[in-house]
């Protein structure tokens, strides 16, 4: 008997003096993120947590955020200029060169780490027209200049490639040079991961959205994910309905075909809301409880970028 209650007496002493943690709170106000969507005309950018328009941009849009999620450089290109972006309330656009060729323009920004003279980040913006003149621009300044046969220009990751057919070119961003590829199809490549391209051949048709690194989705639900080589395997499909948002370490999806009417979806930063844009409105939801906390009126489907407010 005393053996019983000692072991009570030492159970309770436990117990009480490691009480169980307190539940985590969910939170119900968003961060100032801003969501970039693209309308018949160029880029729209709202900030979720007070559902406020912020700044519009005409024509062809590019951007890239820093370490911390932030916009730390855009432009967009219209038939007038190039415009560089500053974040800001209000938002700063500063027109800086002429666009070279006819518009409509594909755009490019990449890293140029080759670059030995440069104002601000060490990055180009590359821009490829309608009647197929290539330039390059530093701090929106033209540096380079030239003609292509090669009518797809695509930001893969932090590359430039040049397509058209089954013949594909990496561009280097510091000079305008094309260095063809070689084992490349029509689709060309899709992804930058491992150190090595991942191209289109044997996956769905269409250029896919990467919602995190390693992973690449496509409208109709298919999922593929990459190895540490960036050999892509499939992964169970998914509901589909547009771009799909992911948790941070990219394990979990969320489609817009589960969040009617939504066709695109986003995650905040941290994770811990979900953007949905649809049907002329943008949500925002709690990702742990699915409560809609914001509910908005926006023009545009989908959501191509969030950044830091």
């Amino acid at each position: 008997m005393r053996r019983v209650r000692l072991l009570l007496v030492c159970w309770l002493v436990v117990a009480c003096g490691n009480p169980a943690p307190a539940p985590t709170s969910v939170p119900t106000t968003p961060p100032p993120d801003l969501v970039f969507v693209p309308t018949g005309s160029g880029i729209q950018v709202n900030e979720v947590r007070e559902g406020t328009p912020l700044a519009g941009f005409l024509g062809s849009f590019d951007a890239s955020l820093n370490a911390g999620g932030d916009l730390s450089e855009a432009y967009s290109v219209t038939n007038v200029n190039v415009y560089r972006i500053r974040v800001g309330r209000p938002f700063q656009v500063e027109p800086t060169d002429r666009p070279s060729g006819a518009q409509p323009y594909q755009v490019a920004l990449v890293p140029a780490p080759g670059l030995r003279t440069f104002v601000g980040a060490r990055t180009v913006l590359v821009t490829l027209s309608a009647d197929g003149r290539l330039a390059g621009y530093q701090n929106g300044s033209k540096i380079w200049e030239r003609a292509t046969s090669l009518r797809v220009l695509r930001r893969v990751d932090d590359l430039a490639v040049l397509g058209g057919g089954d013949a594909w070119s990496e561009l280097v961003p510091e000079s305008g040079e094309l260095t063809a590829l070689a084992g490349g199809c029509a689709a060309g490549p899709v992804a930058h991961f491992g150190g090595a391209l991942v191209w289109g051949c044997g996956l769905p048709s269409g250029t896919p959205f990467s919602p995190h690194p390693g992973v690449l989705t496509w409208a109709d639900g298919s999922v593929y994910r990459l190895d540490a080589s960036g050999k892509p395997a499939a992964a169970p499909r998914g509901a589909g309905g547009g771009r799909p948002a992911a948790s941070p370490d990219g394990q979990r999806l969320y489609w817009p075909a589960d969040f009617p009417p939504a066709s695109g979806m986003a995650s905040s930063r941290d994770g811990n809301f979900l953007y949905a844009i649809g049907g002329g409105r943008l949500r925002v939801l709690v990702t742990s409880t699915r409560k809609v906390v914001r509910d908005f009126m926006v023009e545009g489907s989908d959501i191509v970028l969030v950044a830091g407010g």
